[in-house]
């Protein structure tokens, strides 16, 4: 037992040597890398921190453009996505699964097991319930200690690839508004300038460092609002736990948000989407209709969604109808006029994105198709709904708990719309493309792993198959 073991540790000593001497046959000019994703923090509070000098001499930012629902799991898994992340198996952490029928996770007790697989793809980041806890009650406190944990990893265990993720800057945000989130940047640029010449006085080699952020953070007081499950009620329908009877319906909360989740039998999703559109703040709302189409209610009229294939290269379609929810019929007539658009008015996905990815609604079409395919989600919604900015969806404790922190919410996210939904991607040395909107799901196709992301898409496909068959028959 004692050879062997030794033989063990023996082998484990030499992969060690091997692979350091590995590294050190690149060229001295060969950087590190270094991918820090910050939770949570918006393109707007970068432009305001860089026109106060942060990340002084690195090239223009460029918004990120996250997933519907605009959400921290569902961000980082798309982000993560060409690194091999799994689907989560609901938007939330506190979620309903089909298969149990039942509502898991949201408790201390199911947080660690039910949080997402996505987690363990960073090299740095919180992991306990503790210092998860931390986060919302000293979150300036916590997102510094969160980066010295990364700091340490790339002077003490450096690697070709590093990732980190700081997630107090979220509840920063929403605890205390643009103002703190901004300094934050500007604080943590000082540190990341220092931290590129630590590392090539240490390492004789440059750090590239990427930063990310899986989505915006609206600022602004936020209105949480209650009465959902009235209108469901006042609708016909049912608010359970379970699904049961075919008017039964699911509505999943957590935390204070811009959207909302149903969960029911399709044939009463019209019902569900027209009850919550009447609902006050709630601007859109929407459901799988048929095979390859979604229906999108909204104050502005109606319309219908069209997709052809799988990402990235579906085609997409948009269909007004009685009015321009989603308002894209400007960018619509501009494909058109463009001749990208077939006779049957589908384009493709690349350009959808680029004539949409700055409205209103930043790529919509896809974002839509996406939240209710199931394409990042075990557990995709029969009905997604999304909330005018300074609107959001709440549960009681979340509203206490801010107030007892100091306040009512300062910014929240999850909508459809702009501000919750760009976030950020910004690189310290140039890498030749435009400063224009990137989709979140190709931010870091740089350093994607093949096999990774072959075993990754086949896992999203499967599960966006299995969503389709059980809402459709």
């Amino acid at each position: 037992m004692f050879a062997k073991n030794a033989l063990a540790l023996a082998g484990v000593v030499w992969l060690a040597a091997a692979r350091g001497a590995a590294a050190d046959e690149r060229p001295p000019t060969s950087p590190n890398t270094l991918i820090l994703a910050l939770d949570g923090v918006g393109y707007h509070h970068l432009v305001e921190a860089r026109a106060r000098g942060a990340f002084a001499g690195w090239p223009e930012p460029r918004p990120l453009v996250s997933t519907f629902p605009s959400m921290t799991n569902v961000g980082f898994v798309a982000i993560l996505s060409p690194l091999g992340s799994d689907p989560m198996r609901g938007y939330e952490v506190r979620h309903f699964d089909y298969q149990q029928n039942r509502m898991r996770g949201g408790n201390p007790f199911g947080y660690k097991k039910n949080a997402g697989a996505w987690r363990g793809l960073f090299d740095a980041s919180t992991k306990s319930l503790w210092r998860k806890a931390g986060t919302f009650l000293w979150p300036r406190r916590e997102a510094r200690y969160e980066l010295s944990r990364i700091e340490k990893l790339v002077l003490e265990e450096p690697a070709e690839r590093m990732l980190g993720l700081v997630a107090a800057s979220d509840s920063l945000a929403h605890l205390d508004g643009d103002e703190p989130t901004i300094r934050l940047l500007l604080e943590f640029s000082e540190r990341i300038e220092t931290l590129r010449r630590e590392h090539a006085e240490r390492h004789g080699r440059p750090l590239r460092v990427v930063v990310v952020s899986d989505h915006g953070n609206g600022g602004g007081k936020i209105r949480a609002t209650g009465g959902v499950r009235r209108v469901l009620k006042d609708a016909g329908l049912r608010p359970a736990d379970r699904l049961i009877q075919p008017e039964d319906v699911v509505l999943v909360t957590f935390g204070v948000c811009g959207y909302g989740a149903l969960f029911l039998s399709f044939e009463r999703a019209e019902t569900a989407a027209r009850a919550v559109l009447g609902h006050v703040g709630v601007e859109l709302a929407a459901w799988i209709s048929a095979e390859g189409e979604l229906r999108v209610l909204g104050r502005n009229g109606e319309a219908i969604v069209r997709w052809r294939g799988s990402a990235p290269t579906r085609r997409l379609a948009y269909e007004p109808r009685g009015g321009d929810p989603l308002r894209l019929a400007a960018a619509r007539a501009a494909l058109g006029s463009a001749g990208r658009l077939d006779g049957e008015g589908f384009g493709s996905e690349d350009d959808w994105f680029e004539a949409t990815a700055s409205a209103e609604y930043p790529d919509a079409l896809a974002r839509l198709v996406d939240g209710l395919d199931g394409r990042f989600v075990q557990n995709a919604a029969t009905v997604l709904f999304s909330y005018a900015p300074g609107y959001a969806l709440g549960i009681p404790t979340a509203r206490t708990g801010a107030w007892l922190l100091g306040g009512r919410l300062e910014a929240t996210h999850g909508g459809l719309d702009r501000v919750s939904t760009w976030g950020i991607y910004l690189r310290s040395d140039e890498d030749g493309r435009p400063a224009a909107p990137m989709r979140a799901d190709a931010a870091l196709a740089e350093w994607a792993d093949t096999a990774d992301l072959q075993a990754a898409l086949g896992a999203w496909q499967h599960g966006s198959a299995l969503h389709r068959a059980r809402i459709l028959h």
